[in-house]
C-alpha cells in the first residue's frame, strides 16, 4: 500500500503536467520499492512504521512514522519518469512522461500539487530535513488523492516509476533513485 499510495501521487502529477491522460484504468502494483537499474542507493526513508489505508470512502489515511534516515536540504533535485515496458521480456522500457524539478525545496509548499496533501500533515513542511528526523501521522486523513488515472488504451500493460532524488551531504552531492513497478489495465 505505501507504494500504491506514493505512486498515484507521483504519477497523477506527472500525468497532468505531461499532458498525457485521455481513458480510465486501474492501477495494480507488483511489490514495493526496488532499487533502480542505474546502481543508486534507495532513498533514505524509513517507512516500516507507517501505514497508509485506503478508507471505504477512498479516502487516505496516514498512521504512524516516516524517519528520515539520511539528510535532504536545499538544492534538493527530483526526477519523476514513468517507463513503459515495450517487450515481455522486460528488456526495454521507454519513458512516457517525466516531470523534473531543479529544487523541490522550492515547490514543495504549492498548493496545487499532489503532494499538497500530504505535506500539510507533516510537522516540517519545508527543506532541509535532517537525518533522524521523524513525521508523525496520528489516523491523518489525507483526502482522496486516487483519483482517476486516464491514458490512451495502447499505454495500458506494465510500467514502472522511477523517482530520483540529488542532495548535498558533507560537501558531497549524493544521488538516489527507487523504482516502483505496476500494472495499467482497463476498468
Amino acid at each position: 500500500m505505501k507504494v500504491q499510495f506514493l505512486v498515484i501521487v507521483f504519477a497523477i502529477a506527472v500525468c497532468r503536467k505531461a499532458k498525457v491522460c485521455e481513458a480510465v484504468v486501474t492501477v495494480t502494483f507488483e511489490g514495493e520499492f526496488k532499487s533502480c537499474d542505474n546502481g543508486m542507493e534507495l532513498f533514505g526513508w524509513d517507512m516500516s512504521k507507517l501505514d497508509i489505508l485506503m478508507m471505504d470512502n477512498e479516502n487516505i489515511t496516514l498512521n504512524g512514522k516516516l524517519e528520515y534516515t539520511a539528510e535532504y536540504k536545499s538544492p534538493m533535485t527530483v526526477k519523476i519518469s514513468l517507463m513503459r515496458l515495450l517487450d515481455k521480456e522486460g528488456d526495454s522500457w521507454k519513458e512516457e512522461a517525466s516531470r523534473s524539478f531543479p529544487n523541490f525545496c522550492d515547490v514543495i509548499g504549492k498548493e496545487d500539487e499532489m503532494w499538497t496533501n500530504v505535506v500539510a500533515l507533516m510537522e516540517k513542511k519545508t527543506c532541509p530535513f535532517p537525518k533522524g528526523h521523524t513525521e508523525t501521522f496520528d489516523n491523518a486523513n489525507v483526502g482522496n488523492v486516487a483519483e482517476t488515472l486516464k491514458v490512451p488504451s495502447d499505454m495500458l500493460g506494465s510500467w514502472k516509476a522511477v523517482i530520483e532524488v540529488g542532495s548535498e551531504r558533507d560537501g558531497v552531492n549524493v544521488n538516489e533513485c527507487t523504482m516502483a513497478p505496476f500494472l495499467l489495465e482497463d476498468v
